[in-house]
């Protein structure tokens, strides 16, 4: 599970992680969903999946950082617009 709030922003976000495909390897499918964002992050509402991956922290040996790279689907109705990619954060847990 995945959660996040940001008292700056006003951003919530809920979502989840799962091993992509058989697991076998340090890769995981993303859907988060942020809410919540005032102006000027309003932008950041919306639906987002994509994949992640840990890497070694920097600093102790118990730590990891969390990358993720998101796309959200763009709001154009028409469907002529692909998708956005967002290089969403790089969290240490």
């Amino acid at each position: 599970m995945l959660f996040f709030q940001s008292a700056s922003s006003g951003c919530t976000g809920n979502g989840q992680l799962r091993p992509h495909l058989d697991g076998a390897v340090n890769v995981y499918d993303v859907s988060l969903t942020v809410s919540g964002c005032n102006a000027p992050y309003v932008h950041l509402n919306g639906a987002f999946e994509g994949l992640a991956t840990t890497s070694p922290g920097s600093k102790w040996d118990y730590d990891d950082f969390l990358r993720m790279w998101l796309s959200q689907q763009n709001p154009d109705v028409s469907g002529a617009s692909p998708p956005v990619l967002t290089t969403w954060a790089i969290l240490q847990y």
